[in-house]
């Protein structure tokens, strides 16, 4: 869903975000099983240059990962809701969900839909339907963080294969509509 330009200009203020800035995001529970800690220190090892990582969300980890990784480009948003969250989304470029098991990551469509490159675990489970690898984003290995370290430079490596990454993202999720899905449910029933 987009959202106006002056709440996303707000956001850019509030912020300091450069139009060359690296806007990085997690949006998700705060739990052991999401893996948050590996996107953290993955993100804090790298020292990328005009970067910024947001943390969504609220869970028993969030105070931990808050007093840990204090940061200036890491930003701990806690719980947001919906109409909210949109702005994030539209804001940020990369999406990256690291959980350790996630059966399916609903939080992948709402970026997508919003043009954000993925990364994702391979234990995320809409990565083998919504992900295009070197297409609209990466997988690395499940709780690797030299993996998930490597595919973080790549993704930012060309500023113009992000961009196309970003909008091959909508275009795949444009089409995860109720037809599509009607046409897939046919097809593993067998008509």
């Amino acid at each position: 869903r987009k959202i106006s330009k002056n709440k996303i200009d707000k956001l850019i203020k509030k912020y300091k975000i450069k139009s060359n800035t690296f806007v990085f995001l997690y949006s998700g529970k705060l739990i052991k099983k999401k893996n948050v800690q590996i996107l953290i220190e993955s993100f804090k090892e790298l020292k990328i240059k005009n970067s910024i990582l947001f943390i969504v969300g609220d869970g028993s980890e969030m105070e931990r990962l808050k007093k840990k990784f204090n940061q200036k480009n890491i930003i701990f948003m806690g719980f947001v809701n919906q109409s909210k969250l949109v702005e994030l989304y539209n804001l940020s470029k990369i999406f990256i969900l690291p959980s350790k098991y996630e059966p399916w990551g609903l939080s992948v469509n709402e970026a997508m839909n919003c043009k954000n490159a993925l990364i994702l675990s391979s234990n995320v489970g809409c990565g083998a339907d919504l992900l295009k690898r070197n297409f609209n984003g990466f997988l690395f290995k499940n709780d690797c963080k030299k993996d998930l370290k490597m595919k973080m430079l790549k993704i930012i490596s060309n500023k113009k294969k992000l961009e196309m990454m970003m909008e091959n993202s909508k275009k795949i999720i444009d089409r995860w509509d109720i037809n599509h899905s009607k046409k897939l449910f046919l097809e593993i029933i067998g008509k």
